[in-house]
């Protein structure tokens, strides 16, 4: 696997707020907020030459954001890694013993599949992994 990064993702609790921030501070247009109900998130985008950068927000009934940002304060949440292959990723890292949050792939925000490795398996970061097309 040689992967991209796909987006670096901040964790806020307003997301309006800090789209304002972030867009005043880096000088960059931020991407009109969405809504992904099945994971209880609100996201935006700010896009650079290189990458993206991802504000996430929990919407009610989020227990774990909440609890990271009541725990960590607003920051680094997690980094997003695109492979070609997202089952055939998952199944490596099975292999090797990686605890996994995300057995299978799963849908996520725009439709691209996702899945995420637990901490515990990289250092104490969370990391997104998605199959890009």
């Amino acid at each position: 696997m040689k992967p991209s990064i796909q987006h670096i993702a901040i964790a806020v609790r307003d997301i309006e707020q800090a789209k304002q921030l972030y867009s005043g501070v880096l000088g960059v247009t931020v991407s009109e907020t969405t809504d992904v109900p099945d994971q209880k998130v609100r996201i935006c985008f700010i896009e650079l030459s290189n990458a993206r950068i991802e504000l996430i927000s929990p919407m009610t009934g989020n227990e774990s954001l909440t609890r990271f940002l009541d725990k960590h304060g607003e920051g680094l949440h997690h980094i997003c890694l695109g492979v070609a292959d997202l089952a055939a990723e998952l199944a490596r890292l099975r292999q090797q013993g990686a605890s996994l949050i995300d057995e299978q792939p799963r849908i996520g925000a725009g439709g691209h599949k996702i899945a995420f490795i637990h901490p515990g398996s990289t250092g104490g970061v969370l990391i997104e992994l998605e199959e890009i097309r």
